[in-house]
């Protein structure tokens, strides 16, 4: 009995201990029971208002839109405002991923307008805001009012909201109107059949736009050949880069000409600035229709290239760098929404520096070296002749028993640029090896020539 009672004991307490060290997930399966995380951010994030602060924007270019939120837990880290006009054909949007996520307060958005969007006013389609717990609150464009569509209107709901009818989250105080920055007789893609036919209906002094993008950007023949001789003009437009041309300029053969220009950040070390730079280039199409004037947006250019503080515009002939001189707000990249622009016969590259930059450095490697004879003339030695070349200043020889120069390897150096032999000594006997040779210079630095082909010989 007295050892039952024992044996009870211990089996109650041993089950105490369990639990008492048991994780809490284990409980809540061991129980049936989910325990409540404590302190966990469930409150999804508001928006109280939007205002927009730019009612009138000339594309392309750029909204500002305001926004008042309320977050006070883990921060708000998604952001996306999405814009439409009335069919919802023609949109822009921002989408933003923050690193530091935001907590209640007012901030701003800028929303790029696209360039191939129609001018006319857009209105808010949907607002979403995201904490980084997951939590979210999406709002959407107000499109029954009583039974009745209304594509124009500025009020918004909460899409977690499931009264009807819907209720008002807020109401924005301004559609954004987006307008064209030419008067212009008609804007099409470039693509579009009717392009040519159009320009030959234009009168004189008209203006026509026509869009291309990444996919499509040529400019046909045929549409240089309609408004040749004639004062209309074709602007040419892809989101910050613009071709502009006047028929009455088109003096040389006309052609298809290739529009696509390609923007990439590289090392600006090659022209003495040890800061990156933008290269801008531009397809080699020779000499061009006529005279045209490329018009660059400095705010969309100036994000393309991630740029900080103020870029100059070179021309880069070669090797030679030519700084744009002229008038230097139309030369000069900062950030500011402003075009700046010049005027090409043909196409080249152009660079952007926020220093001053030095024609390019550019290091010529020796030439190639040939083999003349490559003998054994005694025990493990192999003698190795080439043909001289110039501009050296001594050559390198590897001998290695594989192609890969990975066994055996040796390297000798020869110091004389007016040598033509080279005996090898020290090598394995009746030993089958191969040779390569080639040409170094000393600058600041040894500059290598490429490898000759490759040589072999057996050694006595």
């Amino acid at each position: 009995m007295k050892k039952n009672v024992k044996m009870g004991l211990i089996f109650v307490l041993m089950s105490c201990l369990i639990l008492a060290f048991m994780p809490v997930n284990s409980f809540a399966e061991a129980t049936g029971k989910i325990a409540e995380p404590q302190g966990y951010d469930t409150t999804a994030p508001v928006v109280n208002s939007v205002s927009v602060e730019t009612p009138n924007v000339v594309k392309p270019g750029y909204a500002r839109i305001k926004l008042n939120i309320t977050e006070e837990e883990t921060g708000v880290s998604q952001l996306y405002v999405h814009f439409s006009n009335v069919t919802s054909k023609y949109y822009f949007y921002a989408f933003t991923d923050y690193q530091d996520p935001l907590y209640s307060g007012t901030y701003y958005v800028n929303l790029k307008v696209p360039s191939n969007i129609s001018a006319e006013k857009y209105y808010p389609q949907d607002i979403k805001i995201v904490d980084k717990a997951g939590n979210t609150n999406e709002y959407c464009h107000n499109t029954y009012n009583n039974g009745t569509t209304v594509l124009d209107s500025l009020s918004m709901y909460n899409t977690n909201d499931t009264n009807w009818p819907r209720t008002t989250a807020f109401t924005l105080d301004s559609a954004i109107n987006v307008q064209n920055e030419f008067d212009v007789n008609f804007e099409s893609y470039i693509t579009n059949a009717s392009v040519v036919s159009k320009l030959n209906s234009m009168s004189a002094g008209e203006t026509a736009m026509i869009d291309f993008d990444g996919y499509n950007y040529t400019a046909t023949k045929a549409m240089f050949d309609a408004i040749k001789g004639q004062d209309k003009r074709i602007v040419f437009s892809n989101d910050g880069i613009q071709w502009i041309i006047n028929g009455k300029d088109i003096v040389n053969e006309t052609k298809d000409v290739n529009l696509n220009v390609e923007i990439s950040n590289i090392p600006g070390s090659s022209f003495g600035n040890s800061n990156q730079i933008s290269q801008v280039k531009f397809y080699s199409n020779g000499l061009l229709p006529g005279p045209m004037q490329i018009r660059m947006k400095d705010d969309y250019i100036y994000d393309r290239c991630e740029a900080k503080g103020t870029f100059y515009l070179y021309y880069l002939n070669g090797n030679t760098v030519d700084q744009q001189n002229g008038d230097q707000n139309k030369l000069v990249f900062d950030g500011t929404d402003k075009w700046c622009y010049f005027t090409v016969s043909h196409n080249s590259t152009y660079l952007l520096s926020d220093a001053a930059l030095h024609n390019k450095t550019v290091v010529i490697k020796p030439h190639k070296v040939f083999f003349k004879t490559i003998k054994s003339k005694k025990k493990g030695a192999l003698t190795i002749s080439w043909r001289k070349i110039t501009g050296i200043s001594g050559y390198q020889i590897q001998i290695a028993t594989n192609k890969a120069f990975t066994k055996h390897k040796k390297t000798v150096l020869v110091k004389s640029k007016s040598a033509t032999l080279k005996t090898v000594v020290k090598l394995k006997k009746k030993t089958k090896y191969y040779v390569r040779i080639r040409g170094y210079k000393i600058t600041t630095k040894y500059v290598y020539g490429g490898w000759s082909n490759l040589g072999k010989g057996k050694t006595k």
